[in-house]
C-alpha cells in the first residue's frame, strides 16, 4: 500500500539529492540527530547551502509538478511482473524509460542490472544510486493496483516499485535543470535484492561490474524521514 505519495516520494528524492551534492557524509545513523551521529558542522553547513542553491530550489519544484506523471510511472511499473529471477520485463521498460529521458550509456548488465551513466566533471569517483526491480512475490501474484483517493494497493508498490520512480524522477531532474556532479553517477535499476535472489545485482556490480564503485545510495523502504549509513548485513538460508 502507498499513500500520500508526494509527500513521501519528494521528501526521499530531497535527501538523495543532497548526498549526491556532497558525494560522501560521514556516518549519519538512522534515528538519530545528524550531531548526534558525528556529522560534522561542515557537513551540514553545505548540506544546508545545498538546499538553497536555485538551481536545486527549481528541481524540487519540478519535482511537485510531476505528482500526476509519477503516479502514473509507478502503476505502469508496478504491473509490469517482476518476481526473483524474473526481472527482465521490468529491466527492458526500466531501461526505455531512461534512454527517453535522454541518457544513451544505458545497458543491462550480465546478471540483468540496468545501469545508466551520468558523466560528472571529473570522472574521478563513481557514485552508484540504486533501486532493486524484483519483487518478493512469486510469479502468479496480480500486481494489478487499486486505487482509492490518495491510497495505491498492490504487491510490490512499495517496495520497490516507489524506489525505481524516485530513480527516474532524481535523473530527470537532474539533467532538466542540468546539475552537474564531480563524480560519475550511475543510477541502477538492481537484480536479486529479495529473497533467494541473494543480492546478485549488488554482488555482480562489486565484483565484476565496472568501472570502481566508490559511493553506494540504495533507494528502498518506507520511512522517508530515515537514511542508514551503517554496514547492512546479508545472511540467505
Amino acid at each position: 500500500m502507498m499513500q500520500a505519495w508526494r509527500r513521501l516520494a519528494t521528501a526521499r528524492i530531497i535527501l538523495v539529492s543532497a548526498w549526491i551534492g556532497l558525494a560522501t557524509l560521514p556516518g549519519m545513523a538512522a534515528a538519530q540527530a545528524p550531531e548526534e551521529a558525528g556529522v560534522s558542522t561542515a557537513a551540514l553547513s553545505e548540506l544546508e547551502a545545498l538546499a538553497t542553491r536555485p538551481d536545486i530550489q527549481a528541481a524540487f519544484a519540478t519535482i511537485e509538478a510531476m505528482d500526476a506523471r509519477n503516479i502514473e510511472r509507478l502503476i505502469e511499473i508496478n504491473e509490469i511482473p517482476a518476481p526473483p529471477f524474473q526481472e527482465a520485463a521490468r529491466a527492458a521498460d526500466f531501461a526505455e524509460r531512461f534512454r527517453k529521458l535522454g541518457f544513451t550509456d544505458v545497458l543491462i548488465d550480465a546478471v540483468g542490472n540496468v545501469v545508466v551513466r551520468r558523466a560528472g566533471r571529473t570522472g574521478m569517483r563513481t557514485l552508484a544510486v540504486m533501486a532493486h526491480m524484483d519483487t518478493v512475490f512469486p510469479a502468479d501474484t496480480d500486481v494489478t493496483v487499486r486505487r482509492e483517493g490518495d491510497v495505491f494497493h498492490a504487491p510490490g508498490i512499495g517496495d520497490n516499485a516507489r524506489g525505481l520512480v524516485a530513480l527516474l524522477s532524481l535523473a530527470e531532474v537532474m539533467e532538466a535543470h542540468a546539475i552537474e556532479t564531480d563524480a560519475d553517477i550511475l543510477f541502477i535499476g538492481g537484480v536479486g535484492e529479495e529473497g533467494l535472489g541473494d543480492l546478485r545485482g549488488v554482488r555482480h556490480l562489486f565484483r565484476e561490474g565496472a568501472p570502481e564503485i566508490d559511493s553506494f545510495i540504495a533507494i528502498d523502504g518506507g520511512a522517508e524521514s530515515r537514511i542508514v549509513t551503517q554496514a547492512v548485513g546479508s545472511h540467505r538460508y
